[in-house]
């Protein structure tokens, strides 16, 4: 029996932005870098891939004028969708999350994703990283796997 790899580029990162006041608003600026990326992984081998990986995993960017108060709060999938209704659970741990107050991803402080996440904001730019593990089954279907991060963002 032949072993295929699955092809899994994990995920549409979806953006939303509250703000208290609309000046707050119009200079606050919440950007996707990029999303995780899994690569191929083996049926029944997971995969995990680190926050602090620069190529893989995933990246934010709030731009905003300091001083502020930052609440970032994600919404995180358990599965990915593949081919003809396949999934693939995928899950974060307690340190998959990381922030960075100068936006440099060898920089960063790691907070559990599952649980909002406040700081100050003293530079004008900011970055998120999200790491997380894919746990294919032995017999997973080939195939393209997708599935959408949420970030929502509080600026006080």
């Amino acid at each position: 029996m032949r072993n295929r790899g699955i092809a899994v580029t994990f995920l549409s990162l979806a953006l939303v932005v509250a703000c208290m006041g609309s000046l707050e608003g119009q200079q606050t600026q919440l950007t996707a870098i990029r999303g995780v990326s899994f690569g191929i992984v083996l049926p029944g081998v997971p995969f995990h891939v680190l926050r602090t990986d620069p190529v893989n995993s995933g990246q934010f960017q709030l731009k905003a004028p300091p001083p502020k108060i930052v609440t970032y709060t994600f919404t995180l999938p358990t599965v990915l969708n593949g081919p003809l209704g396949a999934t693939m659970p995928i899950s974060f741990a307690t340190n998959d999350a990381g922030y960075s107050g100068t936006n440099v991803i060898t920089s960063q402080v790691a907070f559990d994703p599952h649980i909002p996440f406040t700081s100050s904001m003293v530079t004008n730019r900011v970055g998120i990283f999200l790491g997380g593990t894919v746990s294919p089954i032995p017999t997973q279907r080939a195939g393209s796997y997708t599935a959408t991060v949420v970030l929502s963002v509080l600026v006080l």
